[in-house]
């Protein structure tokens, strides 16, 4: 009988932290197991680390209909080496892989950990003496398709911004050009503990880092508003229901949900599209900020993960 190896992976030096995802995307685990079968390639990533590029693990499988998310990405682990060493690393993986030795099946290949659950100081575990670390982990969840998309994802709100206007967080997927915006949503997932906090989601032609002040327009919020309509009695008519921002703060309710509303779609013609969620208002004392989930509808081609850009 054949033996699948699978093979360990962590960034994550205390093991107190091994929880789950690094960042706010949902896409960058602390730590990952791989069947040796997903991988499709092992490559210098420079001259200075080694990337394995995996098939897709969480949905590869499944079947795209009716599903929730639907983007393009790739999965991948790179792990740092020796300068010069990335030939005798990726010999080295090869040789482990296809070997005949299988042991229990469980090969570690990068493991950063230095503090255990225990609070010990313990020695890092690396299967080749030129590998230095376990540089990054990718693994995305999405089927691909063609037509209607829709994709959902959580973000965990910068507490570093400290003025309104200012990125919390970003969505890992950009779309491509000739998109048309069709809907889109905000849920209070967690609330902050700071007693003011709101959001509104933007979109944008280009990526905007978090505590920096959003650019593009509001579409999800108290400033989203149909454009062009109203305007010969002074008044633009506000789109989102309800026609707020996001509360999220510490006396919000949890779960409240805000919609596009009555915006009507958005053609981005020759433009790329990137969202970014922003604060309304400063809640930079905040020590656990919100978690947001965002979702958007779009008629056009798939995103294109931008986790790795």
């Amino acid at each position: 009988m054949k033996i699948e190896k699978w093979l360990y992976f962590r960034t994550e030096a205390d093991e107190d932290n091994d929880n789950g995802d690094t960042g706010t995307s949902g896409n960058n685990p602390t730590s990952i197991c791989i069947p040796a079968s997903a991988i499709k390639a092992i490559g210098p990533g420079g001259n200075t680390s080694v990337t394995i590029k995996f098939n897709n693990l969480i949905t590869a499988e499944d079947s795209a209909l009716g599903k929730r998310r639907n983007q393009e990405g790739n999965d991948y682990i790179t792990i740092n080496t020796t300068q010069g060493k990335t030939f005798e690393v990726m010999e080295a993986l090869t040789r482990l892989i296809h070997s005949n030795s299988v042991n229990d099946g469980f090969f570690v290949i990068a493991d950063d950990m230095t503090t255990n659950f225990a609070n010990e100081v313990v020695k890092p575990t690396y299967f080749h003496p030129d590998v230095t670390s376990c540089g990054d982990i990718r693994a995305f969840a999405q089927p691909q398709g063609t037509g209607i998309h829709e994709y959902y994802e959580e973000i965990h709100c910068d507490a570093g911004a400290d003025a309104n206007e200012e990125v919390v967080g970003s969505l890992s997927i950009s779309l491509p050009a000739q998109c048309i915006l069709l809907e889109g949503a905000l849920t209070t997932l967690t609330l902050s503990n700071h007693a003011d906090s709101s959001v509104a989601l933007n979109y944008h032609n280009a990526a905007v880092a978090d505590r920096v002040a959003a650019g593009g327009t509001e579409w999800i919020g108290a400033g989203a508003a149909n454009v062009g309509v109203g305007e010969d009695d002074g008044e633009i008519p506000h789109t989102s229901i309800p026609n707020a921002d996001l509360s999220c703060g510490s006396g919000a309710t949890q779960f409240d949900t805000l919609h596009s509303g009555t915006h009507p779609p958005v053609d981005r013609a020759g433009a790329v599209t990137h969202f970014a969620l922003k604060t309304t208002i400063d809640s930079s004392n905040a020590t656990s900020n919100a978690k947001i989930g965002v979702y958007v509808k779009w008629w056009g081609a798939p995103a294109v993960s931008i986790a790795n850009a």
